[in-house]
Formats: C-alpha cells, structure tokens, sequence
C-alpha cells in the first residue's frame, strides 16, 4: 500500500509549484541537490504549513539525479512520512506518529525528526 501511495505521490514532481487539492497542500520543490537533507525538508515543509494554515495535509516532492523523495504530515491524524525511491523503485518508507509539529519545527532548527518533547522516539521504517 505504500508503495502504490509513494507512485503516486512521485508522479506529481514534474514542475515545481504548489497545489491544493481537498485540503491537501504540495510544494513541488523539482530538482535539489543530494546534500538537501532532513533540515532543509523540514523547513521546507514548516514554511508550507506556516505560508498555508488550516489544512490537514501537507507535503513536499523533489528529486535528485538518482531519486525521488516525498516528505509530508497529516496533522489531524499526528503522523509524519517520507519515501525514498531510487529511479528502480527501490527504497525506503518512513513513518514518525505524535509530536509532528514538534518534530518538524526541531529538524528544522538542526535537530532531529526523533526528538520529541518526551525525548527521543525514532520513526519506523521499512525498505521497499
């Protein structure tokens, strides 16, 4: 299931802009380079929420030479995913449940998409 969901989320990195659809916001970031990592994907994805209140999903696509990576969250339901597919389809699946906007705000400012006001809580994982 979420390797269809990731298809299909990484068949609308063509051009870069935004879309809204039935309270979901994309921003299309197109092409970025390999060194784009979890900081720059979090305030990526803080700068749409913030620039896009009230909706309930939000996500960023972009791709790299030899890949394809969807970063979003659901806030109503307190859950963050990313996929990562090279151009064989192969990749990863990641899955990180409550504290979202807490998570993203702290990978944002350098930290970590684990932290938590709790602590520390890793997200799941799963290769596909």
């Amino acid at each position: 299931m979420k390797t269809l969901l990731f298809c299909c989320l990484a068949a609308v990195l063509l051009t870069g802009s935004i879309c809204i659809a039935s309270q979901e916001i994309t921003l299309k970031l197109g092409k970025q380079g390999t060194d784009f990592g979890e900081a720059q994907q979090a305030a990526a994805l803080l700068r749409l929420i913030e620039a896009n209140p009230g909706s309930a999903q939000y996500r960023i696509t972009y791709y790299t030479d030899s890949d394809v990576i969807v970063f979003g969250c659901n806030l109503e339901k307190d859950i963050l995913l990313r996929f990562h597919s090279d151009l064989a389809g192969h990749g990863t699946s990641e899955e990180w449940n409550g504290h979202i906007l807490y998570r993203i705000k702290d990978a944002a400012a350098g930290g970590s998409l684990d932290n938590t006001p709790e602590g520390k809580l890793t997200g799941t994982v799963e290769q596909f």
